[in-house]
């Protein structure tokens, strides 16, 4: 499909487009409901919804949180340096990075 659009111009993107976007929606919400229809769905409902609060006493639970912690703040400290690099030189970083 990119090809097609790249070959004949951007009047086909507009094509593209209405299939592209729509697409992941479709093939979520088939997967969706193949999953209700599934056996032993409601075993795997309740282990999503029914909290184990013994497994908040061990270590290995609060270690991989404070990883994730780190890993998803990475990514918005590397945004902040990211646009910090685009700012003139008298701006101050904090109205460049808001």
């Amino acid at each position: 499909m990119t090809f097609s659009t790249i070959y004949n111009g951007m009047d086909s993107a507009k094509v593209a487009v209405y299939i592209i976007i729509p697409l992941p929606y479709l093939i979520m919400t088939i997967l969706f409901i193949k999953g209700l229809t599934l056996d032993g769905n409601t075993i795997g409902w309740s282990y999503l919804f029914t909290a184990d609060w013994s497994k908040l006493y061990t270590l290995q639970i609060w270690r991989d949180a404070a990883a994730q912690v780190i890993f998803s703040s990475g990514v918005g400290i590397n945004l902040i340096i990211h646009f910090s690099s685009h700012k003139n030189r008298n701006e101050p970083i904090f109205i460049s990075s808001f």
